[in-house]
């Protein structure tokens, strides 16, 4: 039996060996040990100190209470009755007396070993430079020592409450107390124990209502965060008596331990109970319900101010440059000349909407993939910046047969992904799909020479183990290649990406830890071997900064680390982090999970990444962190340098982060202003453009984002990444976007605001350009009425050339499919471009660009371009040509000025045909809807007639158009026999203007 004790203690602490020592591996191979061994240490220093404490006082109370038990208690029935319990319990005394301590003071240790970062916090403060507005304190006082001071506080109130308990049942048990006794009910030693812990209770109860004051200012109410006028007035004043009260309350029970008398503190209690109830509850209820309600906007506009100052200021809100835009809805010829270099760079690529057409011309086999959602970018090609789509060719073993998914497979061969794919984001080929600009494997374009394996990645396998000896025959499957032996190239890991598997030690641990055998028995595991795991972005920035809180996206880039042209480029993950807290006083709460809910995210709710709590009130993006997507390294950039949350943090952590003078320019491009913190301050500037007190108060131009109008949840619409130019900027920069529509439960949806902020970093070393994370926000007057983005796409379903057409494009097993709808303040108004996307309805499926919708006021375009569209809405001649005049050809190449690459001519005879036909269908609808309404059943089916001959004569002209020619298309058979119902086209007339 002792041996198969000992053997099991053995395999749990080689279990426990298998956790810990891997993570001290994982840690130094990064060079981040020194974050470990911190929070090991602090967790260690807490978990002992709290231990110690409850388990100490615990043990010293049960002593203390069993020691002065009295030796001869007073024969009485209750006496007798408890004789039995001691008897029973005395062969176990000793051992609970020193067990329940160590158990209680485990369990303590564990608690107060979680609050390590509020201690470090505490102890290595540093000042914000600001003061609250009521006590004049610095912030750092409510962001780091307060909540310090609350922990300390509530963990010594637990630990006097649990030894009291445990007092007062020893002394009952061994005869200390006797409620029954007619002579003594309580031994004096047991009063003065009792009395003493429950005088210290109570004072502690007398601090917790001191801090009190001062978290009223961190508190929140029904309109505002912040203390109120009723907190100010009564609740502060309150929490002050009831702290004097509890004070005297304990000098009260201290009295009681010596002179035996328990009238003065059981009234002092009664007192404390009366007076939390009465100056605690009623009077803050009687000065908010009879001095507060029918003066509200005078009592509060003061407190309101402190909210509004505190909000933007926490959410960096305090620079945004606003400006009234009396948006135009008129149209003419050459309105957008002005906006010419906003209008080329729309972006007609829908990240959202294109990875399965990446995915089909990309791929290249089974066992690659690309993230469902790609990333918006900017590259500078022959000198010119573009916006770029890009995406990560990542390994996806799941593409594998099943007969393929050996362990050999899994993790030695089977290794990582190759290279990215990228297409320009404001034109597409002739055919509807991306223009790439980078692709194939191996990898070749305009991006230059880069390192294109992906080991580290959103999409790679839990483990792989990589490397061999020199002169090894390589195993790793490189990337396909039908000149090569056997259609594959492999190679051999020459980086360094993981800790090592050179020695039977770490090979035994590692096998235990990933739950493989086969680590320990494996010829291709040798001296040279390395284990790569944990490589997310994501995970390896968490755990290496466990101070942050990560955005959802982690955004790929092709990037010159060291600007010399000599070296080859890298690519690299780029991760946004944020500096958080929820004790800025008088700054509203804010949810990020509810706030970065958007149509793109899971249905689950947005993406919190790291310790953040649940709500914060103040946010910082203060490190871009850049994971190496081939060795896995991780470097930590210090964005923000006057956010003092992280500059307390440098002090746990030293030597950590690098100054934004070590950013090379090429990387300092490729940076950008992050998306989860925009949709936070978006949701936040909802209601505090509002900064005048009293209009705040009243809530009446509070606003909304809109629900995304693709979407059919009712679902926020996502920002969106854009070169643009606002009316204030000289030229158009990268920014990213949003909209808002009136708040409230109206489902009226015109546009009341845009918002735009700067994301354009520059491409200098170690230098961000000027301008950088400027918001701008645009008012539209109430006097003005621009439509919002779901009323421009009810436009655009219920527009009777438009659904005909798109009913066309839906023939012969096709599918539509909306891309995103985006809004650029261009032309004096408000512009609205949608893409369209045809895709087959079954089968191989990935959608190809054959459509633009555009809108301007109640104008609208609808052409295979989005110059046409453009032209279309302004008189013919819109002034400004989208990316997509001139098309991109071959991967690499850009067109000749005159003469597009790789498209099909357009028959302009057949466009013509199309247009007059889908313009005669529309009258024909418009003629059937006056003769219904007037019951004229003979002129209703002579427009029918019209409208049959009209859509037959579209379909003819589509499938011309199809073929390139102005003939009727052959392919037309396939075309529904029967063209749409006048149903059908009647509701889509109804709907029309709405």
């Amino acid at each position: 039996m002792p041996t198969l004790v000992i053997l099991a203690v053995l395999a749990v602490l080689l279990m426990l060996m298998a956790q810990l020592w891997t993570e001290v591996l994982w840690f130094s191979h990064l060079g981040f040990e020194s974050v470990l061994w911190t929070e090991w240490a602090s967790r260690a220093a807490l978990f002992a100190i709290g231990a110690l404490v409850m388990g100490g006082a615990v043990f010293a109370g049960l002593s203390a209470a069993y020691r002065s038990r009295p030796v001869y208690a007073p024969v009485t029935p209750e006496q007798q009755n408890l004789d039995r319990y001691r008897e029973s319990i005395e062969p176990l005394r000793r051992l609970v007396m020193i067990g329940a301590p160590i158990v209680l003071g485990l369990f303590a240790g564990v608690s107060l070993s979680g609050s390590w970062r509020t201690v470090l916090m505490w102890v290595n403060q540093e000042p914000f430079g600001a003061t609250d507005p009521e006590f004049g304190l610095d912030i750092s006082f409510f962001v780091f020592t307060l909540p310090m001071l609350r922990t300390a506080v509530s963990f010594l109130m637990t630990v006097v409450f649990i030894t009291a308990a445990a007092s007062l049942v020893t002394h009952y048990l061994y005869g200390g107390i006797q409620p029954t006794s007619p002579v003594q009910k309580v031994t004096s030693a047991a009063r003065m124990q009792l009395a003493i812990l429950a005088a210290v209770f109570v004072l502690l109860v007398a601090g917790s209502y001191f801090l009190d004051r001062y978290s009223l200012m961190v508190s929140e109410n029904e309109r505002f965060a912040g203390a109120s006028y009723a907190d100010i007035e009564a609740n502060l004043p309150a929490r002050t008596i009831l702290a004097i009260i509890a004070v005297v309350v304990a000098v009260l029970f201290v009295v009681a331990a010596f002179r035996g008398n328990w009238i003065l503190p059981a009234a002092g209690v009664g007192l404390m109970v009366v007076s939390a109830v009465v100056v605690g509850g009623i009077y803050p209820a009687v000065v908010q319900r009879f001095q507060v309600d029918p003066n509200a906007v005078e009592a509060e506009s003061p407190f309101i101010q402190r909210n509004i100052d505190a909000t933007l200021a926490a959410y960096g809100l305090d620079d945004v440059q606003t400006e009234t835009y009396a948006a135009t809805t008129e149209t003419e010829p050459g309105q957008l000349r002005e906006d010419s270099e906003s209008t080329a760079s729309i972006r007609l690529l829908d990240p959202n909407v294109v990875s399965p057409t990446f995915r089909q011309l990309q791929q290249n086999r089974q066992y690659y993939d690309f993230a469902e959602t790609l990333s918006v970018d900017r590259y500078e090609i022959d000198g010119e910046k573009r916006d770029t789509v890009i995406a990560v060719r990542e390994l996806n073993q799941r593409g594998l047969g099943d007969d393929q998914r050996t362990w050999v497979n899994d993790h030695t061969v089977y290794t990582h992904g190759f290279g990215v794919v990228a297409a320009y984001g404001n034109t597409v080929s002739g055919d509807g799909q991306p223009a790439f600009f980078q692709g194939g494997i191996p990898s070749t374009g305009q991006l230059g020479d880069y390192e294109p394996r992906v080991y580290f990645g959103q999409n790679t396998p839990a483990y792989s183990i990589v490397g061999a000896p020199e002169g090894t025959s390589p195993w790793e499957l490189d990337y396909p290649d039908d000149d090569a032996e056997n259609g594959q190239v492999e190679t051999t890991y020459a980086g360094d990406g993981g800790p090592s598997l050179g020695n039977f030690w770490n090979q035994l641990l590692y096998a235990i830890r990933f739950g493989s055998e086969q680590i320990l028995f494996s010829d291709r595991v040798n001296d040279e071997s390395q284990i790569l795991y944990d490589r997310d972005p994501h995970v390896r920035v968490g755990k290496v900064a466990p101070y942050l809180t990560l955005d959802g996206r982690a955004y790929p880039a092709v990037v010159d680390m060291d600007d010399d042209p000599a070296t080859p480029k890298e690519l690299v993950w780029i991760v946004d982090g944020y500096t958080t807290t929820n004790e800025y006083p008088y700054s509203a709460r804010e949810s990020l999970e509810e706030a970065t809910t958007d149509a793109l995210t899971d249905s689950t709710g947005g993406v919190v990444i790291g310790p953040a709590p649940e709500e914060v009130n103040y946010i910082r993006n203060s490190v871009k962190a850049v994971v190496n997507a081939y060795d896995g390294e991780v470097t930590l950039y210090q964005w923000d340098e006057g956010d003092p949350i992280l500059a307390t943090w440098q002090n746990i952590f030293p030597d950590q982060l690098r100054p934004i003078s070590e950013i090379s320019g090429d990387l300092m491009s490729h940076l950008r202003y992050p998306e989860d913190l925009f949709k936070v301050q978006r949701e936040l500037l909802s209601r505090y453009h509002v900064t005048d007190a009293e209009a705040f108060y009243s809530g009446g131009n509070f606003w909304n984002s809109p629900n995304d109008p693709t979407s059919n949840e009712a679902e926020a619409q996502p920002p969106f990444y854009l070169t643009l130019q606002m009316p204030d900027q000289d030229q158009a920069q990268f920014s990213l976007t949003s909209s808002f529509i009136p708040g409230g439960t109206t489902d009226r949806n015109i546009l009341t605001g845009f918002l735009a902020v700067d994301s354009e970093t520059g491409s200098t070393p170690g230098e961000v350009r000027d301008g950088y994370g400027q918001m701008r926000l645009l008012e539209l007057p109430s006097d003005v009425t621009v439509p919002g983005p779901g009323q421009v796409q009810n436009n655009f379903n219920a527009n009777p050339a438009i659904s005909t057409e798109l009913n066309l494009l839906e023939t012969g097993g096709s599918q539509v499919k909306r891309g995103n709808l985006l809004t650029l303040p261009v032309g004096g108004g408000l512009l609205y471009v949608q893409p369209v996307y045809v895709q087959a309805s079954a089968g191989t499926q990935y959608p190809l660009l054959q459509r633009v919708l555009v809108a301007f006021g109640e104008e609208i375009g609808f052409a295979p371009t989005l110059t046409e569209a453009l032209d279309q809405v302004f008189g013919g001649d819109s002034g400004a040509e989208g990316g997509d005049a001139d098309v991109v050809g071959e991967i690499g190449e850009d067109p000749p000025a005159d003469e597009p690459v790789g498209t099909t001519e357009v028959d302009a005879a057949a466009q013509e045909r199309l247009t007059t036909a889908l313009e005669d269908a529309r009258q024909a609808v418009a003629e059937g809807q006056a003769a219904l309404s007037e019951g004229d059943w003979t002129a209703y089916g002579e427009a029918q007639q019209r409208l049959d001959a009209a859509l037959a004569e579209a379909l003819e002209a589509e499938g011309a158009l199809a073929q390139g020619g102005d003939a009727p298309a052959d392919g037309a058979t396939d075309a529904p026999t029967e063209p749409p119902t006048a149903a059908a086209t009647d509701g889509a007339a109804e709907g029309d203007g709405g």
